[in-house]
């Protein structure tokens, strides 16, 4: 999946991709489709170009038109399917079943790809950093390839291990492995063709990880935990945050961890969390959407999120999640409250500030008194506790307004009197 302005563009299993505004997190829409057969489970962006790949053998072209529609351009078949992209330059890595592919970005349907590296079991993940690839799979390897010259690249270190990595994230001189219920390994890889392992301490079932400055974000079942990192050869636990919900993916962007959560069958919620890490040891969550199905890749663009879900591309407008100050306790409010706007009357701008005392989906809008909705700040799902949002009214005219609060059945309205 990939994130471009307000839009998320979402590999959605059989349905090919999908495009959702997520303008508003909560009532994300989807305003296009791109239907392909076979499953699709992996999806990168090259300027307005997706590559799609999946479970049917093959990598499909699509580019946004003037319309911002998406319209197929190509199409090129691959002996297994695509499990991993990276970019460098201008061609494109990726890694199927059975080998390293490199396809050039100017030539996808035209031109055969070349094979960079051949093993006999799945290769899982692909990282690229300065010219070097990174591969680990299920042939129990960890491969680094030399790049530089990208038609002809050369592999510079091959180590065995007796586990299967599932996912590589490349951060400076580091390299982060993980999968299954194998331990984190660091290595360092300031010399590609001689990496150092120089931590495994921890050994928990990770679904998935992301790395960000000096600190390791891990999901798992049981919810998130934060690794500090700033000694690589010394993690330390930080943090976590515990959910009922089954995490499978996590993207890290500035103070916020977006995390996906559910399975396929069985009683789980499918879920995208927003999770406040400003505070590496006390993680919040700030709010969550609901998915169609339990979603398995992430990317983060800004205030948007793209969602890979089962069958559904989804498009998460997150900016109203993000533009909440949390300002819970461990206390949970006795009871739903909006307390009166500060200042009021106020010019351009001013604060709310509300209670929930049960988790639900909640909603905070402004209308004008005409009963016209003019302003809608909150419309997803949170937690119990306190929170603050800001309202601009820079573009009303000078007047009354009112906000109201609903949450289940809830509701409370003050009045707010903007004078410019």
């Amino acid at each position: 999946m990939a994130i471009a302005g307000n839009y998320l563009y979402l590999a959605t299993g059989h349905t090919g991709l999908c495009i959702v505004d997520i303008t508003n997190p909560d009532s994300a829409c989807v305003v296009g489709e791109f239907c392909r057969p076979g499953y699709a489970t992996t999806l990168i962006r090259s300027g307005n170009r997706f590559l799609i790949g999946g479970y049917n053998r093959g990598l499909e072209f699509a580019e946004i038109d003037a319309n911002d529609s998406l319209v197929s351009t190509g199409y090129a078949s691959t002996n297994d399917p695509i499990t991993g992209m990276a970019i460098y330059n201008n061609y494109l890595y990726a890694t199927d079943y059975h080998q390293g592919l490199i396809y050039h970005l100017d030539s996808l349907a035209t031109r055969p790809p070349d094979t960079m590296l051949t093993q006999h079991d799945l290769m899982h993940d692909i990282a690229v950093s300065g010219h070097y690839a990174y591969i680990v799979g299920e042939n129990r390897k960890f491969c680094i390839v030399d790049l530089a010259i990208p038609t002809a690249p050369a592999i510079v270190c091959s180590l065995a291990f007796n586990w299967f990595p599932y996912k590589i994230v490349v951060n400076g001189d580091y390299a982060y492995l993980g999968g299954s219920e194998y331990p984190l390994r660091i290595y360092n890889i300031a010399n590609p063709a001689h990496p150092v392992l120089i931590d495994s301490t921890y050994s928990f079932f990770n679904q998935s990880f992301a790395v960000q400055n000096n600190f390791v974000y891990i999901v798992n079942g049981s919810g998130l935990t934060i690794l500090n990192v700033n000694n690589p050869g010394a993690p330390t636990i930080v943090g976590s945050y515990s959910q009922r919900w089954w995490a499978n993916d996590i993207a890290v962007s500035g103070n916020y961890a977006f995390i996906t959560n559910g399975r396929p069958g069985g009683n789980y919620q499918n879920r995208l969390s927003v999770v406040n890490i400003a505070n590496p040891a006390a993680p919040r969550l700030v709010g969550y959407y609901n998915t169609f199905d339990p979603a398995s890749g992430i990317l983060v663009s800004g205030d948007t999120v793209y969602l890979a879900a089962g069958q559904e591309f989804g498009i998460y407008d997150c900016s109203q999640a993000l533009g909440v100050v949390d300002r819970s306790s461990e206390s949970i409010p006795a009871s739903f409250e909006l307390k009166p706007n500060y200042p009021n009357p106020f010019n351009a701008t001013t604060e709310l500030k509300y209670s929930i005392a049960h988790e639900g989906k909640v909603s905070l809008k402004i209308f004008d008194i005409t009963g016209r909705e003019v302003a809608k700040l909150i419309d997803f799902h949170q937690n119990p506790g306190e929170y603050v949002v800001h309202f601009d009214g820079k573009s009303l005219s000078s007047g009354t307004y009112f906000a109201r609060l609903q949450a289940g059945e809830f509701s409370q309205t003050q009045k707010l009197v903007l004078l410019k």
